[in-house]
């Protein structure tokens, strides 16, 4: 797997998070739209306005970069269940709650 494949996934992964997000009521109108335009043409085609919503309303709320427990970046594969375990990896949240 090359990096351009190893961009895509986290890309794909990134994606996917922003749907759940969507699909589980998590956005007002205003993010909720930013959002969908992200997924569809990508962070590039925002204005700033628009930019400054997705960083505030969507990035800055429900992204954990870094792992509460280990310090370790989180994957966006496992960025929705840190977002709902209080900012824990899968590993520091499983450690936790077992």
């Amino acid at each position: 797997m090359g990096l351009s494949d190893h961009t895509a996934d986290e890309l794909e992964n990134k994606k996917a998070f922003l749907r759940r997000l969507i699909s589980r009521g998590h956005l007002d109108q205003a993010a909720l739209g930013v959002t969908r335009q992200v997924i569809d043409r990508g962070e590039a085609s925002l204005s700033l306005k628009q930019r400054f919503v997705f960083k505030h309303d969507v990035l800055d709320v429900f992204v954990t970069a870094e792992c509460k427990g280990c310090g370790s970046n989180v994957s966006w594969s496992e960025m929705y269940p840190a977002y709902h375990n209080g900012g824990y990896c899968a590993r520091c949240a499983y450690n936790l709650y077992t």
